[in-house]
Protein backbone atom coordinates (compact mmCIF):
# COMPACT_ATOMS: atom_id res chain seq x y z
CA UNK A 1 0.00 0.00 0.00
CA UNK A 2 2.18 2.46 1.03
CA UNK A 3 4.13 1.65 -2.40
CA UNK A 4 1.01 2.48 -4.18
CA UNK A 5 0.81 5.75 -2.20
CA UNK A 6 4.43 6.86 -3.07
CA UNK A 7 3.29 5.92 -6.87
CA UNK A 8 0.72 8.10 -7.03
CA UNK A 9 2.61 10.97 -5.42
CA UNK A 10 5.52 11.40 -7.86
CA UNK A 11 2.88 11.32 -10.73
CA UNK A 12 1.52 14.28 -10.04
CA UNK A 13 2.96 17.23 -11.45
CA UNK A 14 5.39 19.64 -9.80
CA UNK A 15 4.04 21.92 -8.18
CA UNK A 16 1.39 20.10 -5.52
CA UNK A 17 0.67 20.51 -2.10
CA UNK A 18 0.02 17.23 0.56
CA UNK A 19 -1.71 17.36 3.87
CA UNK A 20 -2.68 14.69 6.59
CA UNK A 21 -5.43 14.43 8.51
CA UNK A 22 -3.79 15.42 11.39
CA UNK A 23 -1.91 18.52 11.71
CA UNK A 24 -1.21 22.11 13.64
CA UNK A 25 0.20 25.49 12.80
CA UNK A 26 1.48 23.66 9.44
CA UNK A 27 2.32 20.87 10.77
CA UNK A 28 1.08 17.78 8.47
CA UNK A 29 1.44 20.08 5.53
CA UNK A 30 3.73 19.85 2.52
CA UNK A 31 4.73 22.23 -0.21
CA UNK A 32 6.27 20.50 -3.13
CA UNK A 33 8.36 22.41 -5.35
CA UNK A 34 11.32 20.70 -6.86
CA UNK A 35 12.26 17.13 -7.45
CA UNK A 36 14.21 17.14 -4.46
CA UNK A 37 11.79 18.51 -2.09
CA UNK A 38 9.48 15.50 -3.78
CA UNK A 39 12.45 12.79 -3.09
CA UNK A 40 12.63 14.07 0.59
CA UNK A 41 9.06 13.92 0.99
CA UNK A 42 8.70 10.14 -0.19
CA UNK A 43 11.71 9.57 2.28
CA UNK A 44 9.26 11.23 5.35
CA UNK A 45 6.32 9.12 3.69
CA UNK A 46 7.97 5.59 3.53
CA UNK A 47 9.87 5.56 6.97
CA UNK A 48 7.84 7.80 9.06
CA UNK A 49 4.53 9.30 8.12
CA UNK A 50 3.08 6.06 5.88
CA UNK A 51 3.48 3.63 8.90
CA UNK A 52 2.00 5.95 11.57
CA UNK A 53 -0.93 7.04 10.08
CA UNK A 54 -1.93 3.49 8.48
CA UNK A 55 -1.07 1.49 11.71
CA UNK A 56 -3.97 4.36 13.20
CA UNK A 57 -6.74 2.74 11.03
CA UNK A 58 -8.60 0.07 13.16
CA UNK A 59 -11.79 -0.93 13.08
CA UNK A 60 -13.83 1.46 15.19
CA UNK A 61 -12.66 4.43 13.39
CA UNK A 62 -12.17 3.30 9.74
CA UNK A 63 -15.45 5.07 9.09
CA UNK A 64 -13.59 8.41 9.57
CA UNK A 65 -10.66 7.90 7.18
CA UNK A 66 -7.58 9.02 9.78
CA UNK A 67 -5.10 8.29 7.52
CA UNK A 68 -6.68 10.15 4.10
CA UNK A 69 -3.88 12.30 2.48
CA UNK A 70 -5.37 15.04 0.32
CA UNK A 71 -3.35 15.79 -2.62
CA UNK A 72 -3.98 19.27 -4.33
CA UNK A 73 -2.41 21.81 -6.54
CA UNK A 74 -0.04 24.15 -5.23
CA UNK A 75 -1.71 28.15 -5.23
CA UNK A 76 0.74 30.55 -7.62
CA UNK A 77 0.73 34.32 -7.88
CA UNK A 78 -0.20 34.77 -4.12
CA UNK A 79 -0.66 38.42 -2.69
CA UNK A 80 -2.44 37.97 -0.08
CA UNK A 81 -2.50 34.95 3.21
CA UNK A 82 -5.54 35.68 5.37
CA UNK A 83 -7.13 34.46 8.11
CA UNK A 84 -11.03 34.48 7.95
CA UNK A 85 -12.84 34.55 11.37
CA UNK A 86 -16.98 34.71 11.78
CA UNK A 87 -19.91 32.98 13.69
CA UNK A 88 -22.85 30.92 12.17
CA UNK A 89 -25.82 31.47 13.72
CA UNK A 90 -28.40 28.62 14.24
CA UNK A 91 -30.50 30.31 11.61
CA UNK A 92 -27.36 29.84 9.48
CA UNK A 93 -27.05 33.39 9.50
CA UNK A 94 -23.06 34.61 8.81
CA UNK A 95 -21.25 37.06 11.11
CA UNK A 96 -18.45 38.65 10.31
CA UNK A 97 -15.49 38.79 13.09
CA UNK A 98 -12.53 39.86 11.60
CA UNK A 99 -10.01 39.21 8.57
CA UNK A 100 -6.41 38.74 9.76
CA UNK A 101 -2.77 38.41 7.88
CA UNK A 102 -1.23 35.35 8.23
CA UNK A 103 2.18 35.41 9.56
CA UNK A 104 3.90 32.21 8.40
CA UNK A 105 7.95 31.17 8.95
CA UNK A 106 10.27 30.40 5.89
CA UNK A 107 9.31 26.79 5.82
CA UNK A 108 5.69 28.03 5.58
CA UNK A 109 4.45 26.90 9.28
CA UNK A 110 2.25 29.34 10.59
CA UNK A 111 3.76 31.38 13.40
CA UNK A 112 0.17 33.39 13.87
CA UNK A 113 -1.81 36.73 12.68
CA UNK A 114 -2.03 40.22 13.20
CA UNK A 115 -4.63 42.30 12.04
CA UNK A 116 -5.57 45.91 11.39
CA UNK A 117 -8.99 47.40 12.80
CA UNK A 118 -9.21 50.34 10.72
CA UNK A 119 -9.35 47.99 7.47
CA UNK A 120 -11.91 45.38 9.16
CA UNK A 121 -15.59 47.57 7.45
CA UNK A 122 -13.05 47.52 4.17
CA UNK A 123 -12.28 43.53 4.03
CA UNK A 124 -15.73 42.67 5.54
CA UNK A 125 -17.73 43.94 2.18
CA UNK A 126 -14.18 41.70 0.62
CA UNK A 127 -14.57 38.78 2.27
CA UNK A 128 -18.59 38.71 3.03
CA UNK A 129 -19.29 36.79 -0.38
CA UNK A 130 -16.63 33.44 0.59
CA UNK A 131 -17.89 33.90 3.87
CA UNK A 132 -21.63 33.35 3.23
CA UNK A 133 -20.55 30.50 0.80
CA UNK A 134 -18.90 28.94 3.43
CA UNK A 135 -20.88 29.61 5.83
CA UNK A 136 -24.43 27.91 3.75
CA UNK A 137 -22.16 25.22 2.65
CA UNK A 138 -21.45 24.53 6.37
CA UNK A 139 -25.15 24.92 7.76
CA UNK A 140 -26.24 22.61 4.90
CA UNK A 141 -24.36 20.13 7.22
CA UNK A 142 -26.62 21.58 10.79
CA UNK A 143 -23.15 23.39 12.00
CA UNK A 144 -23.70 26.33 13.72
CA UNK A 145 -20.66 28.07 16.02
CA UNK A 146 -17.63 29.66 15.53
CA UNK A 147 -15.22 29.14 12.25
CA UNK A 148 -12.03 29.88 10.65
CA UNK A 149 -10.56 29.62 6.88
CA UNK A 150 -7.43 30.36 5.54
CA UNK A 151 -7.56 31.66 2.41
CA UNK A 152 -5.58 32.79 -0.06
CA UNK A 153 -5.82 35.32 -2.66
CA UNK A 154 -4.23 35.15 -5.92
CA UNK A 155 -3.88 36.99 -9.40
CA UNK A 156 -6.16 35.74 -11.53
CA UNK A 157 -4.67 34.30 -14.26
CA UNK A 158 -7.92 34.52 -17.07
CA UNK A 159 -7.86 38.39 -16.74
CA UNK A 160 -4.12 39.33 -15.76
CA UNK A 161 -4.48 42.29 -17.80
CA UNK A 162 -7.23 43.55 -15.56
CA UNK A 163 -4.79 42.48 -12.18
CA UNK A 164 -7.82 41.28 -10.52
CA UNK A 165 -7.57 38.20 -8.00
CA UNK A 166 -9.67 35.15 -6.86
CA UNK A 167 -10.38 34.04 -3.51
CA UNK A 168 -8.52 30.04 -3.07
CA UNK A 169 -9.39 28.87 0.59
CA UNK A 170 -6.69 26.10 1.34
CA UNK A 171 -8.26 25.07 4.70
CA UNK A 172 -11.72 25.19 6.90
CA UNK A 173 -10.93 25.25 10.92
CA UNK A 174 -14.53 24.66 11.80
CA UNK A 175 -13.69 25.80 15.41
CA UNK A 176 -12.40 28.12 17.76
CA UNK A 177 -9.45 29.50 15.67
CA UNK A 178 -6.19 31.06 16.72
CA UNK A 179 -6.90 34.36 15.33
CA UNK A 180 -10.67 34.62 16.67
CA UNK A 181 -9.63 36.51 19.70
CA UNK A 182 -8.33 39.67 17.73
CA UNK A 183 -11.57 40.26 16.57
CA UNK A 184 -13.45 39.84 19.84
CA UNK A 185 -10.37 42.24 20.96
CA UNK A 186 -11.36 45.12 18.56
CA UNK A 187 -13.13 47.11 21.38
CA UNK A 188 -10.57 46.83 24.38
CA UNK A 189 -8.09 48.23 21.73
CA UNK A 190 -9.33 50.30 18.60
CA UNK A 191 -12.32 51.60 20.35
CA UNK A 192 -11.26 53.20 23.65
CA UNK A 193 -7.02 52.88 23.40
CA UNK A 194 -7.32 53.84 20.21
CA UNK A 195 -4.56 50.87 19.42
CA UNK A 196 -5.31 50.32 15.88
CA UNK A 197 -2.74 47.46 15.29
CA UNK A 198 -2.32 44.28 17.35
CA UNK A 199 -1.23 40.62 16.83
CA UNK A 200 -1.79 37.05 18.66
CA UNK A 201 2.16 35.71 20.35
CA UNK A 202 2.60 32.62 21.54
CA UNK A 203 5.49 32.78 24.36
CA UNK A 204 7.63 30.57 26.13
CA UNK A 205 9.73 32.02 29.22
CA UNK A 206 11.27 30.93 32.34
CA UNK A 207 9.30 33.63 34.24
CA UNK A 208 6.13 33.28 36.01
CA UNK A 209 2.79 35.13 34.89
CA UNK A 210 3.66 37.41 37.87
CA UNK A 211 7.55 38.12 36.96
CA UNK A 212 6.29 38.48 32.88
CA UNK A 213 3.65 41.05 33.96
CA UNK A 214 5.50 42.77 36.51
CA UNK A 215 8.32 43.18 33.77
CA UNK A 216 5.54 44.69 31.38
CA UNK A 217 3.94 46.36 34.28
CA UNK A 218 2.94 49.30 32.19
CA UNK A 219 1.98 47.60 29.07
CA UNK A 220 -0.07 45.63 31.11
CA UNK A 221 -1.85 48.89 33.15
CA UNK A 222 -2.53 50.60 30.02
CA UNK A 223 -4.23 47.73 28.16
CA UNK A 224 -0.95 47.30 25.26
CA UNK A 225 -0.83 43.44 26.68
CA UNK A 226 -3.79 41.04 27.26
CA UNK A 227 -2.92 37.77 28.52
CA UNK A 228 -5.50 35.13 26.99
CA UNK A 229 -4.03 32.30 28.88
CA UNK A 230 -0.95 31.37 30.58
CA UNK A 231 0.22 27.81 31.54
CA UNK A 232 3.61 27.43 34.09
CA UNK A 233 5.13 23.51 33.97
CA UNK A 234 6.12 23.51 37.93
CA UNK A 235 8.72 20.57 37.06
CA UNK A 236 10.77 22.61 34.21
CA UNK A 237 9.80 26.06 35.81
CA UNK A 238 9.28 26.71 32.09
CA UNK A 239 5.57 28.93 31.25
CA UNK A 240 3.80 29.05 27.83
CA UNK A 241 1.76 32.20 27.47
CA UNK A 242 -0.39 32.78 24.70
CA UNK A 243 -0.89 37.02 24.99
CA UNK A 244 -1.99 39.71 22.61
CA UNK A 245 -0.32 42.80 22.00
CA UNK A 246 -1.55 46.34 20.26
CA UNK A 247 -0.44 49.42 19.36
CA UNK A 248 -1.46 52.99 17.05
CA UNK A 249 -0.20 51.89 13.89
CA UNK A 250 2.46 48.76 12.55
CA UNK A 251 6.00 50.48 13.38
CA UNK A 252 4.79 50.77 17.18
CA UNK A 253 3.18 47.10 17.35
CA UNK A 254 6.88 46.10 16.13
CA UNK A 255 8.35 48.20 19.06
CA UNK A 256 5.89 46.38 21.61
CA UNK A 257 6.68 42.93 20.23
CA UNK A 258 10.40 43.67 20.52
CA UNK A 259 10.01 44.91 24.26
CA UNK A 260 8.48 41.02 25.01
CA UNK A 261 10.95 39.83 23.09
CA UNK A 262 13.15 40.61 25.63
CA UNK A 263 11.77 38.83 28.53
CA UNK A 264 10.61 35.43 26.48
CA UNK A 265 13.36 32.86 25.65
CA UNK A 266 10.96 32.02 22.39
CA UNK A 267 8.41 34.26 20.74
CA UNK A 268 6.19 33.01 17.81
CA UNK A 269 3.81 35.88 16.17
Amino acid sequence: MIRDILARISAHPIPFVLKTQQGVEGGGTFMISSSEELSKLKATLSTLLLPKLLSSVVARNAYLNPATLILSEMVTDVVGNWGLTFFITKAGVCVFLAATQQIMDSSKAWLGSKISYLAQEKLKRKFTPIMEEIGAWLHGYGYFGPCGADILEAMNSDDPAERSTTMKIVDLNVRTSGSLILGLLKGHFSGGRRLHEATVLSVTTKMTRGSFVGKLNDEYRAGRLVIVSWCEDVESKVSYGFVVVGAPNAEALDREVAKIKQHASSVEM
